[in-house]
């Protein structure tokens, strides 16, 4: 880093001891005060020593400060935490709704329900017993996610609004009709059936968001219809086909390649391919995992 404090000719050192921060405490440092001490320079601003564990390389475009959103439900609850919806307000001063997805433990509030409140105590006290773990996991998926949805760019893919960093948490598009699981249920408690062009198109939407982004060389790798957002979709007993679905969710998806695949055991039971169970995902696999998945979405949507 050009013009560091904490660069230069190591000769000039005091008594030759230069001091190092491993990258997991910046990491950390990032996300609970921002500062690090050292015994030679004192304190040390994260923007001065790594910029990147505060997210200090952003474009401001991307970058949402936390007086911007004015967070409203719970919408979901996922492996990395809570969703909710809020209110963003642009720089032009027009207020849009907004998915505020957190990457941190985060009070559900008072009107959330308790298993969400329990949910949120566990997962407070496990940060608590291992910040450092936990502060890696969140800066690590941050980055994967943002890395991933900042690039793309489909009818069919959820698209990026900003990150926030304090609360640590992205914030994506809402989907006015929620996940597709949901509106499946819905049909199913009613009693109703989906049309075969409502199914049929459903299917391509979502076959061409996998195809976006294995184009894009990006494993999805966990396809199910939790993941599947209703911007457009037929209610029980309406006569409505209009269908906008997009994909959501990009935490464990990875980016691979052109001739290479991904390793590790990611996904959910029931839509993993046996090629990630079998091995435990220490084998290499390829794109194809997301089309075995793409069937069993298939056969759990049509039902």
């Amino acid at each position: 880093m050009k013009g560091s404090r904490t660069t230069g000719d190591i000769s000039k050192c005091r008594r030759g001891v230069v001091h190092c921060f491993v990258i997991e405490e910046c990491m950390l440092a990032g996300r609970e005060y921002s500062w690090v001490e050292c015994p030679s320079h004192g304190g040390l601003h994260m923007r001065e020593l790594a910029p990147d564990t505060v997210f200090a390389d952003i474009e401001n475009a991307l970058t949402i400060h936390v007086d911007q959103l004015k967070r409203s439900r719970m919408l979901g609850r996922g492996a990395f935490g809570f969703v909710f919806r809020a209110t963003l307000r642009q720089p032009n001063g027009e207020l849009c709704e907004v998915a505020q997805k957190m990457l941190e433990p985060v009070d559900p509030g008072p009107g959330g329900r308790a298993s969400a409140l329990a949910a949120y105590k566990a997962a407070a006290d496990k940060w608590k017993r291992d910040s450092l773990e936990f502060a890696c996991r969140a800066y690590c998926t941050s980055r994967q996610e943002l890395s991933l949805l900042s690039r793309m760019k489909h009818q069919n893919v959820i698209g990026l609004v900003g990150m926030c960093t304090f609360p640590l948490s992205l914030v994506v598009e809402l989907a006015p009709l929620g996940a597709l699981n949901q509106l499946l249920a819905s049909h199913r408690k009613a009693g109703t059936k989906l049309s075969l062009g409502v199914i049929k198109e459903s299917a391509v939407q979502v076959a061409r968001a996998l195809e976006y982004l294995h184009s894009a060389h990006i494993i999805y790798r966990d396809l199910k219809s939790e993941n599947v957002l209703g911007w457009r979709f037929p209610a029980p007993f309406s006569p409505q086909t209009d269908v906008l679905l997009k994909l959501g969710d990009y935490g464990i998806s990875r980016s691979v390649l052109p001739s290479g695949g991904a390793k590790g055991f990611g996904g959910t039971e029931g839509f993993m391919a046996p090629e990630i169970v079998r091995f435990n995902g220490e084998e290499e696999y390829t794109q194809k995992v997301d089309c075995f998945s793409f069937g069993m979405f298939l056969y759990d949507f049509s039902r």
